[in-house]
């Protein structure tokens, strides 16, 4: 009797055993799953306020501009904004290379008729007829940042692993996606007419033990290092443009 009775407490407690384990087991699953929840959301969040600001700059730089008429100053008319003139150029960047990030320079005229209308990229009001400048570039730490015209740089977001840009190029009728070192070595930055964005960014927690690879903004394979990834691509069209 005294046998059985061992071999029946040995038994229930093998059964409890894989009972606790089972619910260990479900519990990391579950604090896996809301951690990875948590940092996809964080993720899509950051991404969609950087590419906002982003192409509120692009869109500005592009845009006409509402001058009064030489003839009759009661009037008005649009103008596009000076493109020969380089410290005059709306647009321009640079190129990253294979394994770093590229950088955007944008410039605008504040509107002289509208005051108050137009912000540089640190949220501060720009005067009128006065040019904001805006530089978005990936520092070290992997914060994608803005720098005004003032020199003051401000923090968008951070988990910056990749930002590319590619710019659609239209001339002679016929438009072309090109990277920004090949824009330069032709100087076509007046004929740029859209900007596409690329955001990678990783999330700040590493939410399971095995790595995955997927493709990044430079169409590479790389690793995720067990932490959420996002890649997401965007294309901003500059709101008024001409052909050079």
């Amino acid at each position: 009797v005294g046998g059985t009775m061992l071999i029946e407490l040995m038994v229930a407690l093998s059964l409890a055993g894989i009972a606790i384990a089972a619910a260990v087991s479900a519990l990391m699953i579950a604090r896996e799953a809301a951690t990875a929840i948590r940092e996809m959301a964080l993720l899509q969040q950051q991404a969609s306020f950087a590419l906002r600001s982003i192409g509120r700059h692009i869109r500005s730089a592009g845009s006409l501009e509402l001058e009064a008429s030489p003839v009759d100053p009661a009037s008005f008319r649009f103008a596009l904004p000076l493109q020969t003139v380089p410290d005059t150029v709306r647009i321009h960047g640079t190129d990253g290379g294979a394994n770093a990030s590229d950088s955007l320079t944008l410039v605008h005229t504040a509107p002289p008729l509208l005051p108050g209308f137009q912000r540089d990229c640190l949220g501060q009001k720009a005067l009128p007829a006065a040019r904001t400048h805006a530089l978005f570039q990936v520092d070290a730490k992997g914060n994608l940042g803005c720098e005004s015209a003032s020199g003051q740089t401000q923090a968008l977001i951070a988990g910056v692993v990749s930002f590319k840009l590619r710019f659609r190029v239209s001339q002679g009728g016929q438009v072309r996606s090109m990277l920004a070192g090949d824009v330069e070595a032709a100087q076509l930055w007046p004929s740029v007419n859209a900007v596409e964005v690329c955001l990678e960014l990783h999330g700040e927690q590493r939410v399971t033990t095995s790595e995955h690879s997927y493709t990044g903004c430079s169409a590479r394979s790389a690793s995720d290092e067990g932490r959420m990834t996002l890649v997401t691509r965007k294309l901003f069209l500059l709101n008024a443009s001409s052909e050079g």
